[in-house]
């Protein structure tokens, strides 16, 4: 049973993964261009700080969408996990409420 609910899971752990990765890739991409508009800064090129300040936003906000995904599928996996616990939880109540049959012969 755990080898099947981990063949069920493979799908939503790849794709939660991707998310974070990307989301890392992001950010990363994200404090190498805030970086530069660092030094442009300070070589007083406002400009091309502030395009590239700008350019770090749009890479932060989609590190923020790579994990508010990332998040919302961890979500709908937990509460699939849990439902498929209770249903096995039920499963193996009911068969202890079963009657042990006699032993034939």
């Amino acid at each position: 049973m755990n080898n099947d609910r981990s063949l069920r899971e493979a799908p939503f752990n790849e794709d939660i993964t991707h998310h974070y990765s990307k989301a890392a890739e992001e950010l990363l991409y994200a404090y190498q261009t805030n970086q530069e508009a660092v030094r442009h800064h300070a070589l007083g090129a406002l400009k091309s700080a502030k395009h590239h300040a700008q350019i770090a936003q749009n890479h932060a906000f989609i590190a923020h969408e790579h994990i508010a995904q990332a998040l919302k599928e961890s979500k709908v996996l937990r509460e699939r996990l849990s439902t498929q616990s209770a249903e096995s939880a039920l499963q193996v109540c009911e068969k202890m409420k079963k009657p042990l049959r006699p032993a034939a012969g």
